[in-house]
């Protein structure tokens, strides 16, 4: 009888698979190192916008404080009372802080100023111009030496428009004082005795409304904030997309098959490159918005309504990148389609331009783009407004982000599947 044989069996050990979310944490901190080594994501993140911010602000001005014109004027009609009058409007004028005013002694002496480039517009009144006015003769526009001429140089176009608003307002305004006394003589008050006395009161009366510069365009309307916030959004929506759209780079180059073959599930590998790119978003955003303070004097506001924003921001972004990367089928597609999303949602949301000023139509387009919602929060809060006045556009951008979350979600597979 063979003896028997001992069999010895070896015991199997099964290494557990790794916990989601420290694989997750392993992945985003993988990315957030290759993507801090990649010169790319500095540019899109915040080179670029700031850099742009920096020369919208200086082209255009930094904000209401840092428009200013210099304009100039003559008066060959001294002593004459319409004239001595609208020379008190440009005293006015010169002492809003936004527009001065130099006074010349002749024209030829304020036509060679124009000409020199030491002033960008200047009013010429005419010998002779009280007179005509209070004929009711002289007029905006006329080509007789009777009315006030504007003279300005092609490279101040503004400058001219201005100085002609304000000579054309002045004329306007007597025209509708003359026309009153008129009025008031056809339907049988009588003649005045002293009309040209009677129209220098009505005229010397307080205007029965001022337009003055208040808080609020003082410290929501400037351009330095303007342009920080918006380009900041607008490169937000490259940035993130361009962090998160990696996961298709990888599937195509194989790296996500081997990935997926070590014990890591697969919303591990989904939830980590979510996360990295979270943190692209929100680190580029905070650095835009300290770097364009100290640079630009921007006035974001209320921090914790930025952050707020910053965080539905950032969550639109990855709303966009995701549901991008499931409707496409290479990583090129992605990244062109996710650009031209880009571009279309903040042209509709006024990244370069207020869509306010345009059609209706745009109006009613704008409010479909996050950037529209994000920038009313962030002018809300440079008008110096409490946290809950950008609730309205948090819940917008929220119910943005939903949507297109959905969207992934329903067709998270083709981020992993080639």
């Amino acid at each position: 009888m063979a003896a028997p044989v001992a069999v010895r069996c070896a015991r199997i050990r099964y290494r557990p698979a790794v916990s989601a979310a420290r694989a997750a944490f392993v992945i985003a901190r993988k990315d957030l190192r290759q993507r801090a080594r990649d010169g790319s994501v500095f540019l899109f993140a915040f080179a670029a916008p700031l850099g742009m911010a920096v020369i919208f602000s200086l082209a255009l001005g930094s904000g209401s404080d840092g428009i200013s014109f210099e304009l100039g004027i003559a008066n060959d009609d001294p002593g004459g009372a319409a004239a001595e009058q609208f020379v008190a409007v440009t005293d006015e004028i010169d002492g809003s802080g936004q527009i001065s005013v130099v006074r010349y002694d002749d024209r030829d002496a304020v036509v060679a100023a124009v000409d020199d480039g030491d002033v960008g517009a200047a009013w010429i009144v005419p010998a002779g111009f009280s007179e005509s006015v209070d004929a009711a003769r002289a007029g905006p526009g006329d080509s007789t030496d009777d009315g006030i001429a504007v003279v300005g140089s092609a490279d101040a176009a503004i400058s001219t428009s201005v100085a002609r608003s304000v000579a054309e307002g002045f004329l306007a305004q007597r025209r509708a004082v003359t026309l009153a006394i008129a009025t008031v003589a056809s339907l049988g008050g009588g003649a005045p005795e002293d009309p040209a006395g009677l129209a220098e009161a009505a005229l010397a009366l307080d205007a029965p409304y001022v337009l003055e510069d208040g808080e609020e365009s003082a410290a929501g309307l400037e351009l330095a904030t303007y342009y920080s916030a918006s380009l900041s959004v607008f490169f937000l929506f490259f940035t993130v997309p361009f962090a998160l759209l990696g996961v298709m780079e990888e599937r195509d180059q194989g790296t996500l098959a081997r990935l997926r073959v070590a014990p890591v599930p697969t919303r591990a590998v989904i939830g980590g490159k979510l996360l990295g790119a979270f943190v692209t978003g929100i680190v580029s955003m905070t650095a835009l918005v300290v770097a364009t303070t100290v640079l630009l004097d921007a006035e974001w506001g209320a921090p914790l309504g930025v952050a707020i924003l910053i965080v539905v921001g950032v969550t639109a972004a990855m709303a966009v990148a995701a549901a991008v990367g499931t409707l496409v089928r290479t990583a090129e597609q992605a990244s062109a389609a996710a650009s031209i999303v880009a571009v279309v949602l903040g042209l509709l949301g006024g990244a370069f331009f207020p869509i306010s000023s345009g059609s209706p139509v745009l109006e009613v387009l704008s409010r479909i783009s996050p950037h529209r919602w994000m920038l009313d929060g962030f002018r809300e809060l440079s008008f110096g407004e409490p946290v809950s006045a950008i609730w309205p556009a948090v819940l917008a951008v929220g119910g943005f982000s939903l949507v297109l979350g959905l969207v992934a979600a329903v067709r998270a597979d083709r981020w992993v599947e080639a």
